[in-house]
């Protein structure tokens, strides 16, 4: 019986995901917490798809929250109730609260000590059904290529490739649904210990120029000193490091159910910068040169990681300005609770 709270995945055909090379998606693993309504849609979805082999992660509450821990447990009981259809479940259910960057990169780890390649799914990343195939596609036709690191789902803007290919190479690790390899996974390097000496090399500008190297130079380094807790700088990092390309689909593939939710971890108050979730065709028609696509690459650079300073400032003052509505809000709550 669907839980109540389970709702249908955008009425997406799922008929789309079933022709994959061999009709059946590879491994994936999903990364799960405390949402259980943006999980339900995420596993409604998965219910159509029907991987044979699904691997579920879960991280721990803080010790000091029993609101958070009673919402872990929700999701668990959703996913267990959910899950229905024959397949191989492997199930790791933290205890302890690990956070965002031990507790991903744990998690993709566990799943990579036991499969050589899939894809990786968070609770609140709904793909179209298209998107299977696609990285099925993709995960066989360069499992052997050390050139490419990742898949992903994920376009920050739709625009027409140049040589009519149906995605390109980019230099960014969009992790909002996304797929890989063992071989490639094994780069990532959890404690940094090859940042400082990359960083006292000034290598990030011969990665991407100077305007590159002052942003990632400043993420990086937050990460690597533990103010910021996140996993996937480390991951785009490590990748750079190797000179491993993504693969990026011509037009978006996923949408993203995380931005403004107060549960999310770094998306609160931001709206979504993807398009709408859209559709992949089949067959895949390959990029003629292998290579970033440089003009698509400055474009998500300066127009979404590192915007000049209107568009920074502005998007600060927006934040600032929610931020002082909700806790204004949350007063008048008290007020009236009292």
């Amino acid at each position: 019986m669907r839980p109540a709270n389970a709702t249908a995945a955008d009425n997406r055909p799922a008929e789309a995901a079933a022709s994959s090379s061999g009709g059946t998606p590879p491994p994936i693993l999903l990364l799960a917490y405390r949402r259980p309504d943006t999980t339900a849609r995420v596993l409604e979805l998965l219910r159509h798809i029907r991987p044979q082999r699904l691997y579920v992660a879960c991280d721990g509450p803080p010790v000091d929250r029993p609101d958070v821990a009673a919402a872990c447990q929700a999701t668990r009981e959703l996913i267990e109730a959910m899950v229905d259809w024959p397949c191989q479940l492997e199930r790791l259910y933290r205890r302890e609260n690990r956070g965002c960057r031990r507790g991903v990169a744990e998690a993709i780890d566990w799943f990579f000590a036991q499969e050589s390649e899939g894809i990786i799914l968070e609770d609140d990343v709904l793909p179209d059904p298209s998107f299977f195939p696609y990285c099925a596609t993709l995960l066989e036709r360069y499992r052997h290529d050390g050139r490419v690191g990742m898949v992903s789902g994920t376009t920050i803007r739709n625009l027409p490739t140049r040589d009519g290919a149906s995605y390109r190479y980019s230099r960014f690790c969009h992790v909002w649904g996304w797929a890989t390899w063992r071989r490639a996974w094994r780069h990532y390097d959890q404690e940094m210990m090859s940042w400082p000496a990359l960083r006292d090399q000034h290598w990030l500008e011969d990665v991407g120029g100077r305007r590159f190297a002052h942003y990632w130079n400043h993420q990086f380094e937050l990460v690597w000193r533990g103010e910021c807790d996140t996993w996937d700088y480390i991951w785009m990092m490590s990748c750079w490091k190797e000179g491993l390309l993504c693969c990026t689909p011509e037009r978006n593939l996923v949408d993203n159910l995380g931005f403004r939710d107060a549960r999310a971890t770094h998306t609160q108050l931001d709206r979504s910068p993807l398009p709408p979730a859209g559709h992949i065709c089949l067959p895949l028609r390959r990029p003629c040169a292998m290579i970033a696509d440089g003009q698509i690459d400055h474009l998500d650079l300066a127009r979404y990681y590192a915007p000049k300073l209107p568009r920074r400032l502005w998007r600060r003052l927006r934040r600032d300005g929610e931020l002082a509505l909700t806790a204004l809000a949350g007063r008048g709550r008290n007020r009236t609770d009292a």
